[in-house]
């Protein structure tokens, strides 16, 4: 406190100085009157005062916005098919095959997940690259079709050669959260709808906003929008930050979801401060980073 003092005196003695020599020239070179140099003086310091609010202000706005921070999302598909009932208990996965390692597909979603690198953000779009497919979204939002799946479609199949359908893998962002699960046919959720009901591994059901009305989407879980804020809001206070931290960690056990942050020397597993964790599930794992 008495460091803080000091070094406040220092720098109002140094403003007056500044003053008293800018009135001094003003007035002995310049040959105003007195008057005349008490005025100049009190509008350039209306100006500077003018001047300073303006870029404390446009300090504010770019405050509003993120910096730079990636999202790697590591879903447990073979799970959540198996848990759906769509592959047997003893199915095993193709192997990804190593020239591919530089061609996307949709064995690299399952065995290493999706990364994205938000650019930029504000409270109404982002600007998200997806590394590996190589495309943007304003969203953090990612579907990928499970090709190496694939189902004789059971309407279309006597109707149409090689007709078949593959489920799909989604994260996309819902009223309460970041949604995580499968898309499927919609013959397919109606004649397997009452089992999977019983099983209650089924966060929420939607078909309403399919174009096709032919699809179901089957959330498995849920990711609290929260987890993002300390990023998306780098402006915030310290008090402030510390509000968005705790209202992750009370939203996140109701969701489903622990934390699972870097280990720090006095002991236990937080949340950066930044909001650099990892976010586990049982169908998921989704780790938040800043680009360094």
């Amino acid at each position: 406190m008495e460091g803080r003092s000091i070094h406040s005196i220092r720098k109002f003695t140094l403003v007056a100085l500044e003053v008293v020599g800018l009135g001094a020239f003003v007035y002995f070179v310049g040959g105003f009157s007195l008057r005349g140099t008490i005025a100049i003086i009190s509008l350039l310091g209306l100006v500077w005062l003018w001047h300073t609010e303006s870029l404390g202000g446009i300090r504010a706005v770019y405050n509003l916005h993120s910096t730079p921070y990636t999202v790697w999302i590591r879903p447990s598909i073979p799970r959540m098919l198996y848990d759906l009932g769509i592959v047997p208990p003893d199915w095993e996965p193709p192997h990804l095959d190593s020239g591919l390692s530089h061609a996307w597909t949709p064995l690299h979603l399952l065995y290493g997940g999706i990364r994205a690198v938000v650019l930029s953000s504000d409270t109404s779009a982002k600007l998200v690259h997806w590394t590996g497919p190589n495309y943007y979204t304003k969203g953090i939002e990612y579907e990928e079709t499970l090709e190496f799946l694939k189902f004789p479609h059971p309407v279309l199949k006597d109707q149409i050669e090689n007709s078949e359908w593959s489920p799909e893998f989604f994260f996309r962002s819902g009223a309460s959260g970041f949604e995580i699960g499968i898309r499927v046919l919609g013959r397919w959720w109606d004649d397997n709808k009452e089992s999977l009901e019983k099983k209650g591994i089924v966060k929420s059901v939607d078909t309403c906003d399919e174009a096709d009305a032919g699809r179901t989407r089957i959330t498995f879980a849920v990711l609290p929008h929260s987890v993002v804020y300390p990023f998306d809001f780098k402006g915030t206070t310290e008090k402030g930050r510390q509000k968005l931290l705790d209202e992750i960690k009370k939203e996140l056990p109701l969701a489903g979801w622990k934390v699972d942050a870097p280990w720090n020397p006095w002991g236990g597993r937080e949340i950066g401060t930044d909001g650099q964790a990892d976010y586990t599930c049982n169908y998921a794992e989704v780790s938040l980073r800043l680009v360094e």
